[in-house]
């Protein structure tokens, strides 16, 4: 069985995602496919609470052993880049644009997240298995979280945690990329001094999910500004992310990356942190006593 045979067209990820959202009917403009979906709900059922219903003796699926399950789920749902996008609707509030690009393994170190996003119907992700029943679904939805990785502008983290992937998905997540799109103009006290935002105010609450998460590897795309130095308030925050595997950032100073790799990822990088963080209380106390 090949890929291609077992996977969708370029909306069949749509129908992966119907758990999360309420979909209308496609629209068609040209060759692309569009949806219309009711805004994203402020709270998430997990469904592992409901009742278990009886399952039907034909179900064979269910009847194969449960690593082969897995190994089953993993060849549809995982290995791709998951873009989420928040748009506004028809409908009051906010809704969202769920689609896969190409294949990503989240595991494959030697391939990385790149700027320009390119869609191929053969990544697509086929939706039966989470529409076959309720235990199918709580088998094979931690492995979609698993094994994807997730696309999505930073600041918009928060509504598509709480409105659409749901909090307690967190810890099954493995890798993230991250759109930093909406900055003020950044200056010298932004990048290496005391101001408190990233998009807003909103760095901790970004970081606090993050953290939540059990990240392997994690990537940041400044658009069009220079990347933050580690010393800075974002840069603290990020550094509190340990235990990844890869980190990558893209932004005018592209050498600054490398700093954050040393205090954060490969031997002996938590005791550079530590070091890092003695130094940064050295420097406040004398800043204060002068």
């Amino acid at each position: 069985m090949t890929r291609s045979s077992t996977t969708g067209r370029v909306h069949g990820v749509v129908e992966s995602f119907r758990s999360f959202f309420k979909w209308r009917t496609p629209r068609r403009c040209g060759n692309v496919f569009t949806y219309t979906m009711p805004p994203l709900p402020t709270t998430r059922i997990d469904i592992r609470q409901l009742p278990v219903a009886n399952q039907p003796d034909s179900c064979h699926l269910l009847q194969l052993p449960l690593e082969l399950r897995e190994r089953i789920y993993e060849h549809i749902l995982g290995g791709r880049l998951i873009i989420i996008e928040l748009l506004p609707g028809e409908f009051e509030g906010v809704s969202a644009s769920i689609w896969t690009s190409y294949y990503l393994p989240v595991d494959g170190l030697d391939f990385t997240p790149i700027h320009s996003v390119f869609r191929a119907e053969s990544a697509a992700i086929s939706p039966q298995f989470l529409l076959s029943c309720r235990q199918a679904y709580i088998e094979a939805l931690p492995i979609l979280h698993q094994r994807n990785t997730f696309h999505l502008p930073a600041d918009h983290l928060e509504t598509v945690v709480s409105g659409a992937l749901g909090s307690y998905c967190l810890p099954d997540i493995r890798s993230v990329y991250l759109q930093c799109s909406s900055y003020p103009h950044a200056d010298s006290s932004y990048l290496h001094g005391d101001s408190s935002y990233l998009h807003g105010d909103s760095s901790d609450a970004v970081v606090t999910l993050l953290q939540q998460m059990n990240l392997s590897r994690l990537a940041f795309e400044f658009q069009y500004f220079t990347l933050p130095e580690p010393q800075s308030p974002w840069g603290r925050c990020v550094l509190e992310l340990r235990n990844l595997r890869r980190l990558e950032m893209w932004g005018n100073n592209k050498d600054v990356v490398q700093k954050f790799r040393q205090l954060m990822i490969g031997p002996g990088a938590d005791e550079k942190y530590r070091r890092f963080l003695e130094e940064q209380e050295t420097s406040k106390s004398e800043l204060a006593i002068a």
